[in-house]
């Protein structure tokens, strides 16, 4: 009989370490989940510098943007060579890919820390 009882408490007191264990796994997923979602310092200082750099190759494209439309116009009246041109198409599509990649980055962070 005392076998009977010696072996129900060795399963009881096993059942409570496992449900304590259990708690604390619980317990620590829920402390885990707001500290995930919190900014950090790094992220809010990387997220405010890619928007600058993003506000930076905006404007850079608006400045190549009216500069091709000038040199379109000189191009059609012939007064620089296609050479001269196709560089200014070639830095106008360049800025813009660089703006491009910079929003993905942009976008790739807002999505990591979701």
């Amino acid at each position: 009989m005392e076998d009977c009882c010696l072996g129900f408490n060795d399963i009881y007191a096993g059942f409570s370490r496992a449900a304590r264990l259990l708690g604390f796994v619980v317990i620590g997923l829920f402390l885990a989940l707001p500290a995930q979602a919190q900014e950090t310092p790094a992220n809010s200082d990387l997220k405010s510098s890619l928007n600058s750099l993003s506000t930076s190759y905006e404007e850079e494209v608006k400045r190549l943007d009216k500069r091709h439309q000038e040199s379109k116009a000189l191009f059609d009246d012939g007064l620089i060579s296609r050479v001269d041109f196709e560089k200014d198409v070639q830095a106008l599509a360049d800025a813009r890919a660089k703006v491009e990649q910079v929003a993905k980055e942009i976008r790739r962070q807002i999505n990591q820390h979701r």
